[in-house]
């Protein structure tokens, strides 16, 4: 099990989106096939299991990669979340 260094999820660095970028990388790939909420509850429970973060600071890394561009999300169907690609690279 990995440990990244994650004292305060209000203050995720660079470096910490990066490293939990490459663990998800590593499981998923650079395109995950998933409906929204699916993709980001896979991402958080992979970050969860791989690193010593909590369920919670999983979820807000997941929130922090998508918000900083890390982590998209590109729907079948526009306006519709059940289906479609997330892509999973540097912002």
């Amino acid at each position: 099990m990995a440990n990244l260094p994650f004292t305060n999820v209000r203050k995720i660095n660079e470096n910490q989106i990066t490293r939990a970028a490459q663990f998800l990388r590593a499981e998923f790939g650079f395109r995950h096939t998933a409906s929204y909420f699916r993709g980001k509850t896979r991402f958080r429970d992979q970050l969860h299991k791989d690193t010593a973060m909590s369920s919670l600071e999983s979820e807000q890394m997941v929130d922090a990669l998508e918000t900083r561009g890390w982590l998209q999300f590109w729907p079948s169907q526009p306006i519709r979340l059940e289906a479609g690609l997330w892509t999973l690279g540097a912002a």
